[in-house]
């Protein structure tokens, strides 16, 4: 349903367009560990240079070219670029929305059950036991959208964990499930410590954003088009790089030497090196350098060398890279780690968490089953999964849904554990961006 896709409200932080320039450029270190085709090599890092001769040197200037022989129609294009605008809001942007703002009968998981949220309470309540340290008031007040303290009754929280763990009203618990409302306020209770007011205070609300109108702001068609831009360079810049593209309902992928692609190129050659050329920090990388040449590997500066060791039965196993909101360009640089592990390298790319126009909004669950039947299509029996933030969700559910399919993880600004903590809703719902201008 659409009240379960996913949504984001990406803010351009500082420092955007600095991280977008320097993924246009190819790292030194981008030679394929397994490729055997070196000739290819010139021909990619041409692609690279094209790219930012592109942005550098002819986007400025055909930009002032066509405005000056714009210019004299000036007026005429503000209007015409306002009936567009108009047209976009009115035909696409108020009916998409109202599409997605619609709350289904059942705003819950599919299949779920009570033993479910039964679990998943058992769960959480365990760990607020093991929990030292967590202060009362900045735990419970943000749920509640920082009411006090006083007003938060055993009632509020009966009501609150009901949603937040059965997907339910209050009243709506009836029959065997009665007793679970007050029996989760007293565990609560135990685990920290405290006793809450009996009673119910009226007109306290909490976050619950499943049955609240989404929080969509509208942005100009302008900005969606600028972000297709940056799609189509992204997919350029990953060519270069040596993966190739391909799509599965949904989703598009890049794979650098994996799955069938690599049994293809690696066949009569069974060697598989212990060792790839790393990148070296301190040097710039740029795609007018010169090929890589062969060097030992410097396992210390890759962190990801401790969540796959370096020896000839990982060697071969592939990496998959899981982005977070705001999209694939954002992780270009990041990138040249991953490949300077020296293993097959499989990059997943969801564009509805990068500001880009979609139809249909996968939930989580089924951008993992997307990236399973992506391991069949590729025979991948397991990877590496590399996730950053919103890409730590999918890796958490991989490991969950498909434990066979995971190797080993590697996990970056894992929200995927803190989705007990009310700051993460918050920030990302509820919270409104503020500037501090005394600093």
């Amino acid at each position: 349903t659409a009240r379960w896709r996913c949504r984001a409200v990406i803010i351009l932080r500082a420092g955007f367009i600095d991280r977008v320039v320097a993924g246009y450029a190819v790292p030194r270190m981008m030679k394929p560990a397994y490729s055997a085709c070196d000739e290819e090599i010139p021909h990619k890092r041409a692609i690279g240079c094209l790219v930012v001769l592109s942005i550098a040197l002819g986007g400025p200037y055909l930009l002032y070219q066509a405005a000056c022989i714009l210019w004299p129609w000036k007026w005429g294009l503000l209007a015409l670029l306002g009936a567009v605008e108009w047209f976009f809001y009115v035909c696409y942007y108020r009916s998409t929305y109202e599409e997605f703002n619609k709350i289904p009968a059942k705003c819950q998981p599919k299949n779920f059950t009570p033993a479910d949220g039964l679990r998943t309470w058992g769960r959480f309540i365990g760990l607020m036991r093991k929990a030292k340290g967590i202060s009362l008031e900045g735990y419970i007040r943000p749920w509640f959208l920082d009411a006090p303290m006083s007003d938060i009754k055993q009632g509020n929280v009966a009501e609150m964990l009901t949603y937040g763990f059965f997907y339910r009203k209050r009243s709506e618990m009836t029959g065997d499930l009665a007793h679970i409302p007050d029996m989760m306020v007293q565990q609560l209770e135990d685990s920290l410590n405290v006793k809450f007011p009996p009673g119910y205070t009226p007109g306290v609300g909490f976050m619950s954003h499943l049955w609240e109108d989404l929080r969509a702001h509208y942005r100009p068609l302008l900005l969606y088009l600028f972000m297709e831009v940056l799609g189509k360079a992204t997919r350029l810049i990953m060519t270069s790089y040596g993966f190739k593209t391909k799509r599965m309902g949904l989703l598009t992928y890049y794979t650098l030497n994996c799955g069938a692609d690599f049994a293809a190129e690696s066949e009569g050659n069974n060697h598989i090196p212990s060792s790839t050329p790393q990148h070296d920090e301190d040097d710039e990388w740029t795609p007018f350098a010169a090929p890589p040449k062969a060097a030992a590997a410097d396992t210390k500066r890759n962190p990801l060398n401790d969540t796959l060791p370096d020896n000839n039965n990982s060697r071969a196993t592939p990496v998959m890279f899981l982005h977070g909101v705001g999209g694939l360009i954002l992780y270009l640089e990041m990138l040249k780690h991953v490949i300077a592990l020296g293993h097959p390298v499989i990059v997943i790319e969801y564009k509805h968490v990068g500001m880009r126009l979609c139809s249909y909004i996968p939930t989580v669950d089924e951008v993992t089953q997307a990236v399973v039947e992506i391991l069949e299509a590729e025979n991948i029996p397991r990877v590496c999964v590399v996730g950053h933030s919103y890409g730590s969700f999918m890796a958490s559910r991989l490991n969950a849904l498909h434990r066979d399919k995971v190797h080993s993880m590697c996990l970056v600004d894992p929200v995927c554990f803190g989705m007990f903590m009310p700051q993460l809703l918050h920030n990302f719902m509820y919270r409104r961006p503020r500037i501090d201008w005394k600093q």
